[in-house]
């Protein structure tokens, strides 16, 4: 048995659900970032943690790890073109590292990924993409608008027969 000096459970809040957040757009900004070794040991991911700005899920968390390098090419080239929409998403061109995308808003959407059979792991959110980045103030993009007919000369022209 251990002490624990009477211990008042109504005096601290629950701890955060870890349920996956509904499919959709979220406002969201980096909180923490790191390079790791892969689980394998033969790559490196960049380990990010996203924390929601805004709304009912407002400061729960989302996990993505995004391959830096990988044994397959083609996993590097994935994990090169989402690190690149981020950085372009969060407004910026070129970093050198990943603390300078933190604390900056982004719309991301995410998604559920599906259990995979005959593992421990369970559905969990997982980021699909980043919508680009809208200035405060400013109405988020559109569709193009169509075309408007071009405008009607200021003086008609004359007709043939009208000389």
């Amino acid at each position: 048995m251990g002490n624990l000096d009477n211990f008042q459970a109504s005096e601290y809040e629950a701890l955060q659900d870890f349920s996956p957040l509904p499919q959709g757009v979220y406002r969201m900004a980096i909180e923490a970032s790191e390079l790791k070794a892969t689980r394998a040991g033969n790559g490196t991911l960049l380990r990010i943690t996203w924390t929601v700005l805004e709304g009912q899920y407002h400061n729960r968390k989302v996990w993505q790890n995004i391959n830096i390098d990988n044994q397959s090419a083609a996993a590097t080239q994935i994990g090169k073109r989402q690190l690149a929409d981020l950085v372009r998403a969060c407004g910026l061109e070129r970093i050198n590292d990943s603390s300078e995308l933190h604390g900056i808003p982004v719309d991301v959407q995410l998604r559920i990924s599906k259990a995979k059979e005959g593992t421990e792991f369970e559905p969990q959110n997982e980021v699909k993409g980043y919508l680009p980045r809208v200035p405060p103030g400013a109405a988020p993009l559109a569709a193009p608008a169509p075309k408007a007919a071009p405008a009607a000369p200021a003086t008609p022209p004359k007709k043939p027969w009208g000389k």
